[in-house]
């Protein structure tokens, strides 16, 4: 049973268009690679990491994580905020069931694993630490 579907399906109705072009931004960036399309991305990715906030006390703790490193973005390199984007919002399960969310046109092989700094502060906050 998904808390977030059940329990906020208005807002989560709500939040798509958002994952939407979340996604479709992070496409853009990984077919060009510029700083304007970069700066574009984090805004978008501040905004969304925004919105992600009503859901994240339905989200299980160690869960949690994925929205407290957005939430600091400017810690990290933008593929590392790419990869846990994508896993937040695989964690709150908006991309499965009938919402029909996927990566459009973007290729989830692409993405390489988490650079240090990102590993290392998912480390920590998964501790206790912040």
């Amino acid at each position: 049973m998904n808390k977030i579907r059940n329990q906020m399906s208005e807002e989560v109705d709500a939040f798509i268009p958002v994952i939407r072009e979340t996604y479709r931004l992070i496409t853009a960036y990984q077919l060009n690679r510029t700083l304007e399309n970069e700066a574009t991305l984090r805004l978008q990715l501040t905004y969304a990491t925004k919105e992600m906030q009503k859901f994240k006390p339905l989200l299980q703790q160690k869960w949690q994580v994925y929205i407290d490193a957005l939430e600091r973005q400017h810690r990290f390199p933008i593929r590392d905020l790419i990869f846990t984007f994508d896993m937040a919002i695989h964690q709150m399960h908006l991309r499965a069931g009938n919402k029909g969310l996927t990566r459009e046109g973007a290729q989830v092989d692409a993405l390489s694993p988490w650079g240090e700094k990102m590993k290392t502060f998912l480390d920590e906050r998964r501790k206790g630490v912040s």
